[in-house]
Parts: structure tokens; sequence; C-alpha cells
């Protein structure tokens, strides 16, 4: 008998290659989609990293404005407390000097009449 012995891929160096062949895509495309999983995943990874960093940032922005906002108020009070101090200060010093400034003129005046009198009396003399 001449020809070929039947008996799979030793008997057939072609088969041989065109089973490695496809053996090669199958590996390249279970390893490419184990690459594109490994992607989605670490795109979802950093999608959900950049959610979270902002919602951190939005939260310490809103956590620093009111802080501001508050410090503020408070500065605000303060100053109106101060300065509802110092007008009732002005107003008792005012006060105060307008009480002086009686007294002072009513014993000039008394000092006044004492000295009209006087005169008076050395004038009817």
């Amino acid at each position: 008998k001449k020809g070929k012995k039947k008996g799979g891929a030793a008997a057939d160096p072609g088969k041989a290659k065109r089973a490695a062949a496809a053996a090669a895509a199958a590996d390249k495309a279970e390893l490419q989609a184990r690459m594109d999983a490994a992607l989605a995943e670490a795109e979802a990874l950093l999608q959900r990293t950049i959610a979270e960093a902002e919602a951190k940032h939005a939260a310490t922005v809103q956590a620093f404005e009111t802080a501001a906002r508050e410090a503020a108020a408070a500065a605000a009070s303060t100053l109106a407390s101060t300065i509802a101090a110092y007008d009732k200060q002005l107003e008792e010093l005012a006060a105060n000097h307008k009480a002086e400034m009686t007294t002072a003129a009513t014993a000039h005046q008394a000092e006044l009449s004492a000295r009209e009198a006087k005169h008076a009396e050395v004038l009817a003399t």
C-alpha cells in the first residue's frame, strides 16, 4: 500500500499546525477577554474613586463654607455688641458731662448772683 497512514495529527502535519493555530487563537481571545474585563473593572474602580473624591471634596467645601459663615456671624455679633457697649459708654459720658456742666453753671450762676447782691449792697450804702 502506498499512501498516508491514518492516525491523527502525527499523520497530518497541516492538521497539527491548524490545531495549534486554533488553540493559540482561543488563548489570544481568552487573554483579550480577560484584559477587557480587567480594563472595565479598573475603569469602574477609577470612576467610583473619582465620585467618592468629588463627594468628599464637596462635603469639605460645604463644611468650610458653613464654618466661614458661622465665624462671620459670630464676628458680626461680637462687633455689634462691642459697638453697642461703646455707644452706651458714650451716652453715659455725655450724660455725666452734661450733669457736670449743669452743676458748674449753677455754681457759677450762684456766684454771679452773690456778686450782684454784694454790688447792690455796696451801691446801697
